[in-house]
């Protein structure tokens, strides 16, 4: 399991009764101090102490220390919390406030002390907020008001009282910061909140539009997936105003509630539809038919007293079902081959990771923090792009096999006509050659509009990410440098991400060159501006290396007939390939010399080299060398420049170079009209 891998992610043991955790010390302004390790909790089983129990009677000294942020789970006891205030200098930082999280909390009652030494429960403030604490005449409470200024009285440290009811989960995080960090944080959060809707909306639309194309209710079922997930993202940001549901404070209970709920529903008709269940999985089908109706009368848990009892069996169905997902479509990757299922393996797998954390969290297993929260963000993205490329291909293969299959009754119908034509009209029967040669142009046609739909794909999931890139690097650059499992964890999402992107840029890069209609648009175009061009776009890719050309033997009027796109898919490549496998501090270097009527490109690295027996097996689909170890590849990229020298009727091989590393070796023609070099 996920917490035995991870085991820093869990919450830790609580400490002995009547130990007091660290003060929390505040410097001067800006002050932005998580409240994480120095919280004290008491558990109230019946909710019957009040502020003079707890701070001055005998349920004083029942505090235990917390190591960790609050995560009992699913409870209904009250819970109080104690933090211990000190400030570093002679007076406290101001505007002070206090931000907590998360946002579905139902009553939240802050006691602050307005007297240096209190002696008596009239001595604190109350200040109550959650989405259960009725707001004043003519006001609305949004849920996301869960933080309060800090009034603190003149003394060198003050003590504040949390008390705690909720019918969700158990779990809170806090921070005491001044305005400014307070308003970097709330627009950090706005911002990646609206990144996260804005990727889901966009995939929603995309599906949309497959299944008003194809009706098939596949895609349909993953648009009300999506459509659900963005109502979870809103209720959990607090975007969606107080009682847009029902009047009172209940409202924001239901909207929570259903962005549990309703997923769940979606997901469990996502699932029929994409395993095929009825024809692969008999049996799961029927006990997916016996769930229906039951996850249906769990959308009307929100109104009742019973909804702990009904979301805690929801959300383990939801990762049963999840792992279900993941093991049907390794069988039917490994046992039936179908079209989409690899993709659709490694899409719930990371889903199936990031549902761990969410049920984790909610039941108290996993601490409530920027870790868990950001790994649950990128999985549901990897998981969404990675599926909808895996729809995609099942789409396309199923509308090819229906071409094919009209093609081929056209063909039958004319060959049979032809038949019973021959010896009276010769002229009919060339009518219907060119009638299956109009069908076949019509399936070329068809399947360059599939090669520019998966153009729009690439441009659509660069940019989540790209986000996904930069918000990492944000946290990364906030991580203090002693911090070192979180700088793990970070370099870890990295690293998923880096492997993310090469999966889906050589599925897409393969669709480009090795579709029917994916033939070499040959123009006479410089040698050395085009060479430049595609270098200087694959060192932008990787800023931090050095990649040097070096065009000696070609002058800038030497033309070579290529297909621009194709040979740049090809070049950057090799280039990645050389990046990948030589050391950080090692430049690649791109050679280029004309010799006859072809042009020689060479790209040498200085990485590990290749095994001599296996130099003629590199070019092979799914082929990788012995010596490449744990490095992350597919084993496509070297076959996709094949088939680019292919279609070009050049030349593609691979060698050891002098001195250490390879040089790969792609050869084209030149231009007839070109002069000589």
């Amino acid at each position: 399991m996920i917490f035995l891998v991870f085991p820093g992610l869990t919450q830790p043991e609580t400490a002995r009764a009547g130990d007091h955790a660290p003060a929390l010390l505040l410097g001067m302004a800006p002050v932005e101090r998580d409240l994480i390790g120095h919280m004290d909790m008491l558990r109230d089983p019946g909710g019957d102490l009040d502020i003079e129990d707890v701070a001055f009677g005998s349920a004083r000294q029942r505090f235990t220390t917390l190591p960790g942020n609050l995560a009992l789970g699913y409870t209904t006891d009250t819970v109080w919390l104690r933090v211990r205030l000190e400030r570093g200098t002679r007076r406290w930082p101001e505007p002070l406030y206090l931000l907590l999280r998360p946002t579905y909390l139902d009553s939240v009652t802050l006691h602050v002390p307005v007297r240096a030494a209190p002696e008596r429960g009239g001595d604190f403030r109350k200040l109550a907020f959650g989405d259960h604490v009725i707001p004043p005449a003519g006001e609305d409470l949004a849920i996301h008001d869960l933080f309060a200024e800090l009034a603190l009285p003149d003394a060198p440290a003050a003590e504040i009282y949390l008390r705690i009811d909720t019918t969700s989960s158990m779990s809170m995080s806090g921070q005491v910061l001044t305005a400014a960090p307070l308003l970097r944080v709330s627009q950090e959060r706005a911002m990646k909140l609206s990144a996260l809707i804005a990727v889901m909306f966009t995939f929603a639309l995309i599906h949309f539009f497959y299944w008003a194309t194809l009706r098939r209710p596949l895609f349909l079922s993953f648009f009300a997936f999506l459509v659900a997930n963005i109502l979870t993202v809103l209720t959990d940001g607090a975007i969606l105003p107080p009682n847009i549901v029902v009047a009172g404070t209940y409202s924001d209970d239901v909207l929570t509630g259903w962005g549990v709920l309703f997923p769940a529903l979606a997901f469990l008709i996502f699932t029929r539809y994409q395993l095929e269940t009825r024809r692969y999985f008999p049996l799961a089908d029927r006990a997916i038919t016996f769930l229906f109706p039951l996850q249906c009368l769990t959308l009307i848990a929100p109104f009742t007293s019973w909804y702990q009892a009904v979301v805690m069996p929801v959300l383990l169905v939801v990762a049963a079902l999840i792992g279900f997902l993941f093991v049907g479509n390794l069988i039917l990757l490994l046992r039936h081959r179908r079209p989409g299922s690899l993709l659709a393996t490694i899409a719930t797998g990371i889903q199936l990771v990031g549902v761990v954390l969410v049920v984790g969290r909610l039941f108290g297993v996993l601490s409530f923090d920027t870790i868990t929260e950001l790994g649950y963000q990128v999985s549901s993205i990897a998981f969404v792009a990675l599926m909808s490329l895996s729809l995609v291909q099942r789409a396309r293969v199923a509308d090819r096999r229906r071409r094919q299959t009209a093609s081929l009754r056209i063909a039958r119908k004319a060959e049979h006509a032809a038949r019973q034509l021959v010896r009276v009209r010769t002229a009919e029967l060339q009518s219907a050659k060119l009638a299956a040669e109009t069908a076949l142009e019509a399936e070329r046609a068809a399947q360059a509009e599939q090669v520019r739909f998966v153009d729009v794909i690439t441009h659509q999931y660069q940019t989540p990410l790209a986000v996904i890139r930069s918000s990492v690097a944000a946290i990364r650059h906030t991580l203090p440098a002693t911090d070192t499992d979180n700088h793990r964890r970070v370099g870890q999402i990295k690293a998923a991400v880096r492997s993310l992107v090469e999966v889906l840029d050589v599925s897409l890069k393969r669709s480009r060159v090795e579709g029917v209609s994916a033939r070499a648009d040959l123009v006479p175009r410089p040698a050395a501006e085009t060479l430049r061009t595609i270098v200087r776009h694959a060192a932008d890719l990787a800023p931090e290396r050095q990649v040097l050309l070096d065009l000696s033997g070609v002058t800038e009027k030497t033309l070579i007939d290529i297909d621009t796109d194709m040979v740049s898919i090809a070049l950057t490549n090799l280039i990645d390939n050389a990046l990948k496998f030589s050391g950080p501090d090692d430049a690649v270097t791109l050679t280029a010399e004309c010799r006859d009527d072809t042009l020689v490109i060479r790209v040498r690295d200085h990485g590990i080299g290749i095994p001599e027996a296996e130099t003629g097996n590199l070019a092979k689909r799914y082929f990788r060398a012995s010596n490449t170890g744990e490095m992350p590849g597919s084993g496509l990229g070297l076959n996709i420049v094949a088939a680019v020298a292919r279609a070009h009727g050049g030349r593609f091989s691979l060698e050891n170079a002098d001195g250490g590393g390879a040089c790969a070796i792609l050869e084209l023609g030149l231009s007839a009209a070109a002069p000589d070099a």
